[in-house]
């Protein structure tokens, strides 16, 4: 359960189309929410906002529910750190709580979060309002199967929500959120699971993960936590990239529709139904397509197999998601060595930039058309890293 390093990108996209929509993780209003983080390990979590913008801005963090706020500011190009109060994470499970963490500002930022441990610890990119939607499908992971579990996470950001939750081969059932309000749901069986609101203009923000797991059979255990994306923005196309200093990582590949056909580098292809998933382990680059939108997750194995770094979770994007100015932040705690993977297209490549420097790419040996950069030591920890596309 070493946090000797954490290999992961904090994304900060500043506009993406989906489906011809624009979709951006920039914004003035974000709400999120804590998971359980592994109950039984004897260590006190300590909770982290980071919140990061180009340009001087100000703002308020709160939680209404626990009568708490705090202001904070931002200068431009920096990022602010902000502790949450450790009663913020939520421990239950199909209980309605009042630990929603709303977070405004006057001008646009990027939101992070980080759930912290001495012994377990990840962290996720933080989607504002506007991106959010009505309809998710969870995909989680577990390999253990006596404490470990399963998790999901609601946070309702509108009065008087009325949300169906329906367990993957299982009966859907309903609560009413209001806004604020947070509902955890912990199982064996969490993924699959589609959780949506049935008022038409209602949104809610979903988080998914593990209490503390470990991935690929591999010791030792680490909590799971990242923020989905509603259905409307899963995606058909995707490139994987290797994380530093891992033998091989483990991926899960989840549909949204019957009848859905995934090829990983061109295979065979593998059919899946509306709610099941897809895992394959590799220690190389591969090229994901499917024949309706499916969502991905990248899973980093224990330190156990690979010596260093423990298990986290990570969204792989879809490509058909463009993007052209990226920021990452990188928490300094007990985390020492930091990397970055990026994709792109491989006709761009010689007008990308990371810290205003140019990079050298490789291209996808599936995918030519795409090229990956890896660098081959590790980054120096930065509170505000751009990564750019000249123009």
């Amino acid at each position: 359960m070493r946090n000797t390093i954490l290999i992961l990108l904090f994304l900060c996209f500043s506009s993406l189309y989906v489906n011809g929509q624009q979709m951006t993780t920039k914004g003035k209003d974000f709400w999120l929410g804590f998971m359980n983080n592994g109950d039984n390990m004897g260590f006190s979590p300590l909770l982290f906002v980071y919140i990061t913008s180009t340009q001087n801005t100000s703002g308020t963090v709160s939680i209404p529910g626990l009568s708490w706020n705090q202001t904070f500011t931002v200068l431009a190009n920096t990022t602010t750190s902000i502790t949450i109060p450790n009663n913020a994470m939520v421990h239950s499970t199909g209980i309605i709580e009042n630990k929603g963490i709303h977070i405004t500002t006057a001008d646009t930022v990027s939101v992070f979060a980080l759930n912290y441990k001495m012994a377990s610890a990840d962290a996720s990119n933080i989607f504002p309002t506007q991106t959010l939607d009505r309809e998710y499908r969870v995909l989680a992971y577990d390999e253990l199967s006596s404490w470990s579990k399963e998790e999901f996470l609601i946070v309702a950001i509108d009065n008087n929500s009325v949300i169906e939750i329906t367990p993957y081969l299982g009966m859907p059932f309903t609560i009413n959120l209001n806004e604020g309000q947070t509902y955890q749901y912990i199982s064996n069986t969490a993924s699959g699971t589609i959780i949506k609101v049935t008022n038409i203009n209602h949104k809610i923000a979903v988080f998914t993960g593990n209490k503390c797991t470990n991935v690929g059979g591999c010791q030792a255990c680490d909590h799971l936590f990242e923020q989905l994306l509603p259905v409307n923005r899963f995606g058909r196309n995707f490139i994987t990239v290797p994380f530093m200093t891992k033998s091989q990582d483990y991926f899960r590949i989840i549909a949204h529709a019957n009848n859905t056909a995934v090829t990983i580098n061109g295979g065979t292809p593998i059919v899946l139904q509306a709610g099941q998933f897809h895992q394959f382990n590799t220690g190389q680059s591969t090229f994901i397509q499917s024949t309706e939108p499916v969502f991905v997750l990248q899973f980093a194995q224990g330190a156990g197999c690979d010596t260093i770094g423990d298990p986290f979770a990570v969204i792989v994007p879809p490509i058909e998601q463009s993007i052209d100015d990226i920021t990452f932040y990188s928490p300094v705690l007990s985390i020492f060595d930091y990397y970055v993977n990026i994709v792109t297209l491989t006709a761009h490549t010689t007008s990308l930039t990371l810290g205003g420097f140019p990079i050298s790419f490789t291209p996808v040996s599936n995918n030519p058309l795409y090229s990956i950069f890896r660098p081959l030591n590790d980054l120096p920890a930065k509170t505000f890293s751009p990564f750019k596309r000249r123009t």
